[in-house]
């Protein structure tokens, strides 16, 4: 077994929450990521599984596995792996039939989960619709990747199945393994990043409540929904302008917006919600070409003063969104001890992640003449309520939610919301916080 092994070194701090919630929830599918999108074009398979065979022998964290003993828990890097990959043809069916078939695969997959102590935790999946049209699924544990490293993947797969077709393999640079990264955790300041949280935290003792809540929770449901909303083209046109004109980022917007929304439903003034930061600002050098597990959720602390004028008030968040790049290592469970919230009571229930990594553009293009269609990401978190935004013409926002805490009608609500506080941002910028409204032109009329 050890003449196997390339090498052994511990979890970043990410990985080690993601593993408990994979732990203590194995049936949930929690942290599985599931990438598919629609190919159209002739593919040569064995050139495409070459790609993929090449790239996972590039990348160590693609080849580990997760093993604990008595004292620790360790990743493991595995000299070589055999890589999951399923083949079918679906050509004799009919359209109808096809669809139904791969809504099964896809759900049975996402809730097939993972084997951690076996590496690789990956697997594929091509599916053959017509003589030119391919499914391909990828599915992963979170613990090997984030959204910016598949983008880099996906990219480094198709030059490669670029170089197979036309017979001329591609040089790429040879990449930093991710054990470069766990050892600049390792050397990280500690006591600054506690000084930091204590600070920044004090005070703060029980979760901002949400709104719309189920009074039965259900203990025994691992089931989360998930509601895909679109902000209009002339919404996003206008948030565009709103975040270049003020100099604020449309992160900063955002999440001031759902911070004074946490407000309005809550009645509580200091909100506190998680934020999904990049992980990849620190000092290490190139950092950001490493492929791994780099992002991190953090608290987000904002006073929702009804004083405060609103331009003000996001330039101030904005820079402590920027402070959080010198804590981005800090391990969420110790930034929970660090605060004064009970441990049986979770820091915050509900996360915004702006996810800033080109993975829908750079797959919507023409790849060595076969275009890529309906790109697909999805991930189960362990969060009661999460926002996913995906930049674009028109701003999405897919929204995960624990089905035994909300219904679909409720989300639905929030989401409204949302968008209203949005708009109503755009237009009145001079407004103090107390002054911004949830409801539309018909209700205000008809109030």
């Amino acid at each position: 077994m050890a003449k196997d092994i390339e090498a052994i070194y511990p979890l970043s701090p990410v990985q080690e929450g993601m593993l408990f919630h994979s732990l203590y929830s194995p049936q949930s599918g929690v942290y599985g990521c599931q990438f598919t999108c629609i190919f159209e074009g002739e593919i040569n398979e064995q050139f495409f599984r070459n790609a993929w065979e090449d790239v996972i022998k590039r990348h160590e964290i693609l080849r580990s596995f997760i093993w604990k003993n008595h004292e620790k828990t360790l990743q493991v890097i595995m000299k070589e792996v055999s890589v999951p990959w399923k083949s079918s043809d679906f050509r004799m069916l009919t359209e109808m039939e096809q669809k139904n078939r791969l809504q099964s695969i896809l759900r049975r997959d996402m809730n097939q989960g993972y084997d951690i102590v076996k590496a690789p935790l990956l697997r594929f999946k091509l599916i053959r619709l017509r003589e030119q049209a391919y499914h391909f699924i990828w599915s992963f544990h979170h613990l090997l990747l984030d959204g910016w490293s598949m983008s880099r993947l996906l990219k480094e797969v198709f030059e490669l199945y670029q170089g197979y077709v036309n017979n001329h393999i591609p040089r790429l640079d040879k990449p930093k393994p991710y054990k470069e990264y766990i050892n600049w955790i390792l050397k990280q300041d500690t006591s600054m990043i506690e000084n930091h949280w204590r600070e920044r935290l004090k005070g703060f003792k029980a979760p901002t409540p949400l709104p719309f809540e189920s009074t039965i929770h259900s203990s025994t449901s691992d089931n989360y929904g998930e509601i895909d909303y679109s902000l209009s083209y002339h919404l996003t046109t206008r948030l565009r302008f709103f975040a270049s004109e003020n100099e604020i980022t449309l992160n900063s917007i955002l999440q001031g917006a759902w911070a004074i929304l946490l407000n309005r439903y809550s009645g509580n003034i200091d909100i506190v919600h998680g934020s999904v930061v990049s992980g990849r600002a620190g000092d290490l050098q190139d950092v950001e070409t490493m492929i791994g597990l780099f992002i991190n959720t953090l608290p987000i602390r904002v006073n929702v003063s009804s004083n405060e004028t609103l331009l003000p008030w996001l330039k101030e968040l904005q820079e402590q969104l920027i402070q959080l790049q010198q804590v981005e290592a800090s391990r969420l469970v110790d930034v929970h001890g660090w605060s004064e919230v009970p441990r049986d009571l979770p820091l915050f229930e509900s996360v915004l992640v702006f996810e800033n990594y080109p993975i829908d553009q750079s797959m919507n293009e023409s790849k060595n003449g076969i275009n890529v269609k309906s790109v697909v990401t999805n991930t189960v978190t362990n969060y009661p309520l999460s926002l996913m935004i995906v930049p674009g013409d028109s701003i999405r926002i897919k929204t995960l939610f624990d089905e035994s805490r909300f219904n679909h009608d409720s989300v639905r609500i929030i989401m409204n919301h949302f968008q209203i506080l949005l708009e109503e941002v755009v237009n009145h910028p001079e407004y103090k916080l107390s002054e911004f409204s949830l409801l539309t032109k018909e209700e205000k009329g008809q109030l």
